[in-house]
């Protein structure tokens, strides 16, 4: 969760491994079981908010205005290209 918030909250962060974005956050057992913890519930709720940014729902107003603010600047891009040799 902090990797999250120390880069931009907008995108999902990666994986330091293989450097992939995550898309998908799964609490383990553990954590579940411990829910009642001020500190658990507040990293699971963490969790669920990452999980509903990034899980793969098109819904949403981020990705919304995500997907708005891409198709402007591809359009912008494409427009350069003819115009510009």
């Amino acid at each position: 969760m902090l990797v999250w918030h120390h880069g931009s909250v907008l995108q999902p962060c990666k994986c330091p491994l293989c450097r992939r974005q995550i898309t998908l956050l799964v609490p383990g057992e553990a954590s579940l079981r411990e829910r009642s913890d001020p500190d658990v519930a507040e990293v699971l709720g963490k969790i669920e908010r990452y999980n509903h940014l990034f899980g793969g729902n098109t819904s949403g107003l981020i990705q919304a205005c995500r997907f708005k603010c891409l198709s402007v600047l591809y359009i912008i891009n494409c427009s350069l290209q003819l115009i510009l040799p």
